[in-house]
C-alpha cells in the first residue's frame, strides 16, 4: 500500500470549492450584488425580476415609526448612533 499525499490535498480541495461555491450561491440574489450580476452576465434582469415576484408580501408584518418618536421633545435633532443619524 502507497502513502499519497495528493489524495488528502484533493479532497480539502474539493471541500474548499464546494463551500465557495456555496457562498458565491448565496450572495446571487443580495441586493449589493445584482446590478454587478447583471452586467456580469451571471443573472438576467428577467430573472431578477421573476424571483423578486415570487417572494411573499410580508407588509402585514412591518412596523411602521414616526421619526418624531425617535426626537427627544425639547431637542428636535435626530439622535446620533455611531456619528451618524439614524
Amino acid at each position: 500500500m502507497s502513502l499519497s499525499l495528493t489524495q488528502p490535498c484533493s479532497t480539502i480541495y474539493l471541500w474548499s470549492m464546494a463551500l465557495l461555491h456555496e457562498a458565491v450561491g448565496s450572495k446571487l440574489m443580495d441586493t449589493r450584488m445584482i446590478e454587478r450580476n447583471i452586467a456580469r452576465g451571471v443573472m438576467t434582469a428577467q430573472a431578477y425580476q421573476a424571483s423578486v415576484e415570487k417572494l411573499p408580501d410580508d407588509a402585514e408584518n412591518a412596523e411602521w415609526v414616526s421619526i418624531n418618536s425617535f426626537m427627544d421633545e425639547d431637542d428636535d435633532t435626530l439622535p446620533l448612533m455611531n456619528g451618524h443619524v439614524h
